[in-house]
């Protein structure tokens, strides 16, 4: 399967990344671009999901985490990733905040289910879907 990104609702507030199948950098990155121009297309902040439910990624790269730095907006808001192995979220917290702070800020939030997604959309930014 191949991976997605679009707008998640009409409000334009959200974009989902769906990751499908054994993902590589370069298509991490190539998202990460994507991603970073649909923000860039607005002046509000807008909030991010990442769902890696049904996705293998390759081992974390120290190196890879600057480049996706780089590329974070100004008005990227919160970022919740879906399915992360609890290795990847404790990697995330610990060394990527120290190598890519505007890429793995203290707006991370990571659940199990998209259903968790939204509780925390709603929670934090007052935003259904």
């Amino acid at each position: 399967m191949v991976n997605q990104i679009q707008w998640y609702g009409q409000c334009k507030r959200v974009v989902l990344h769906i990751y499908e199948g054994n993902t590589t950098w370069e298509s991490f990155l190539d998202m990460a671009t994507q991603s970073a121009e649909m923000l860039n297309s607005v002046n509000y902040p807008v909030q991010i999901i990442v769902n890696r439910l049904n996705a293998k990624f390759p081992e974390f790269q120290p190196t890879k985490m600057t480049a996706i730095n780089d590329l974070v907006p100004k008005n990227q808001d919160l970022v919740i990733v879906v399915g992360a192995e609890y290795t990847v979220e404790m990697l995330s917290k610990v060394v990527g905040r120290r190598i890519a702070p505007q890429a793995f800020t203290v707006n991370t939030y990571y659940v199990s289910s998209m259903d968790e997604a939204h509780k925390v959309l709603k929670q934090e930014r007052d935003i259904e879907l």
